[in-house]
C-alpha cells in the first residue's frame, strides 16, 4: 500500500477531528491583510503584465497580494490538511458519480417500452458501468459519513488546505463546486472575494493553466453556475478573449484549433483596438509567467 493510499484510508475515519483542529487553527492563524490590497472585480484580471512590478516570477518571493496563500501551519498540520482535502474530495466525487450513474441508468430503464430508444440510451451511457465501479471502490474507503456530511467536509477541508498553500485546493476553492444544500453566508462570500483574489494572483504568477480556464468562463456559463466564481469574474467578453488568447499561446493540435474557433463570440464582437490590446496582454503574460508551463493538448480540468 502506498503512502497516498494509507493517508486516504486514515484521513476519512478521522475527518471530523482533522477538520475541527485544522480549520480552527487555520482560520485563527492565517493572516488576512495580504489579500485586501487586491480586491477583484469582474474584468480586471487582464492587468497582470502592466502591474508586473507588484508580482513575482515563478521562483520569486511571496508578495502582499498573495500573502493569504502563504502557508500558515507547520509541516505536520499542513500534511494532515492536505490529506483530508484529498480524501474528502475523492469521496465527494465518488458520491456524485454514484448518483449520476444511478440517474442515467434509471433514465434508460424507464424506456423499457421503447426497445430502440432504450438501446440507444444505454449505448450513449457506455461508460456508466466503469464510472459506477470506480465510485463503489472509492466509497468503500469513505466509511459511513454519508453524502451530505462528506460535502460539508469537502468544503471545510478545501478552505483550510487552500489557506495553507495547497495549490490544488486553491483551484478547487476558486471553482467552488460545492454542494452544501444551503446558501453561502455573507462572511463566506466576503472571504471568497478576498482569498480568491490572492489565489488567482498566485496561480497566474506560477503559470497555472487551470486558473486561465476558470477565467475563460463566459457570462452565459457563469449564469448557470451555483458556485462563487461569479464574485471574481463577470465573464466580460474582452476578459474571456484575453484568457482564450493566453491559452492559445500554450495550446497544440486540436485544442489550439478549438480555441481559435471559439476565440470571438459573434454575438458580442470585440472592437479591433481592444482585441489588439488583449493579444498584446496575452503575449506579455505568457512570456512573463507561462513560457515554462507544460503545453496544452486538451482543455485543463480545474478541480479533478
Amino acid at each position: 500500500m502506498t503512502s497516498k493510499q494509507k493517508s486516504f484510508r486514515l484521513a476519512l475515519p478521522l475527518v471530523v477531528l482533522a477538520l475541527v483542529i485544522g480549520v480552527v487553527a487555520v482560520i485563527t492563524s492565517s493572516p488576512r491583510d495580504g489579500a485586501k490590497s487586491s480586491q477583484a472585480t469582474g474584468g480586471q484580471h487582464g492587468e497582470f503584465p502592466q502591474n508586473s512590478s507588484s508580482l513575482t516570477s515563478k521562483a520569486g518571493t511571496t508578495t502582499r497580494s498573495d500573502a493569504r496563500s502563504k502557508p500558515a501551519a507547520g509541516g505536520g498540520q499542513r500534511a494532515a490538511l492536505a490529506a483530508t482535502f484529498e480524501s474528502t474530495h475523492i469521496c465527494a466525487r465518488a458520491y456524485r458519480q454514484a448518483d449520476e450513474g444511478k440517474a442515467r441508468m434509471a433514465a434508460c430503464d424507464a424506456l423499457s417500452n421503447y426497445p430502440e430508444a432504450q438501446a440507444k440510451c444505454r449505448a450513449q451511457s457506455g461508460d456508466v458501468s466503469a464510472m459506477m465501479d470506480t465510485a463503489r471502490a472509492n466509497l468503500e474507503k469513505c466509511g459511513d459519513i454519508g453524502s451530505a456530511e462528506t460535502e460539508k467536509a469537502f468544503y471545510a477541508s478545501t478552505v483550510a488546505a487552500a489557506r495553507n498553500g495547497d495549490v490544488d485546493a486553491q483551484i478547487c476553492y476558486l471553482q467552488s463546486d460545492f454542494k452544501l444544500d444551503r446558501p453561502y453566508t455573507e462572511a463566506e462570500m466576503g472571504e471568497f472575494r478576498e482569498d480568491g483574489t490572492a489565489y488567482i494572483d498566485a496561480a497566474m504568477k506560477r503559470g497555472d493553466w487551470r486558473v486561465v480556464q476558470l477565467l475563460m468562463t463566459s457570462r452565459k456559463n457563469l449564469g448557470s453556475l451555483s458556485g462563487l466564481l461569479p464574485l471574481l469574474t463577470n465573464g466580460d467578453p474582452v476578459e474571456v478573449y484575453r484568457m482564450n488568447r493566453l491559452a492559445r499561446l500554450g495550446a497544440t493540435g486540436a485544442y489550439a484549433q478549438q480555441l481559435d474557433a471559439t476565440a470571438m463570440d459573434p454575438q458580442q464582437p470585440i472592437p479591433l483596438k481592444e482585441a489588439a490590446d488583449a493579444n498584446a496582454w496575452a503575449q506579455q503574460t505568457f512570456n512573463a509567467y507561462f513560457a515554462s508551463s507544460p503545453l496544452l493538448s486538451e482543455r485543463p480540468v480545474a478541480c479533478q
